[in-house]
């Protein structure tokens, strides 16, 4: 991201137009260079003002979506950016670091595990060398194992204390 920092910095120093210096490619990489130094509010601020002068820029939803994840000033800001990640999809539904994060931010941000899972494996999907989405779907379905594993246990136990109960009372099972 140093590249964009530089990139960022050199746009707003130059004698370049106005127009020029709000065009979507420069405000990603003003948002780029905002992310770098971890300055979450100015970068989503940026990644937002990008996707409306090119509502087609990935790159700009992309930012907002990792924004979202990394920022933890702003209310509603998960929610946009798990509709970023998916506006990235729409627009590419190769996208695999975008199915990626998205399950990522489901998982982390929302507990949604059914949709963490099924974004992670439309990552493997779009790119099956991506072991990032290997490893967090193996660390959720080894974890779901685990929760299955003791419900059913649980399940168990509470079936044989019914039975216990209904005959220390008198009925039958």
């Amino acid at each position: 991201m140093t590249a964009a920092r530089d990139a960022a910095a050199a746009l707003e120093n130059s004698n370049a137009s106005e127009d020029v210096k709000q065009s979507a490619t420069a405000l990603v990489a003003q948002g780029k260079a905002a992310i770098n130094k971890k300055d979450w509010a100015a970068a989503v601020a940026l990644f937002r003002k990008a996707t409306q002068q090119d509502p087609g820029s990935i790159s700009a939803w992309f930012g907002i979506g990792y924004c979202a994840d990394e920022f933890q000033g702003e209310a509603g800001l998960i929610d946009e950016g798990v509709a970023a990640y998916r506006r990235v999809i729409e627009i590419d539904p190769n996208h695999a670091m975008a199915h990626y994060n998205l399950g990522v931010l489901l998982e982390k941000k929302r507990q949604d595990v059914d949709g963490a899972e099924k974004a992670y494996r439309a990552a493997i999907a779009a790119d099956p060398g991506c072991a990032a989405a290997q490893f967090k779907l193996g660390a959720l379905l080894n974890t779901r194992g685990i929760q299955l594993e003791r419900a059913e246990g649980n399940r168990n136990e509470v079936a044989a204390l019914y039975t216990r109960s209904a005959r220390s009372c008198g009925r039958s099972t």
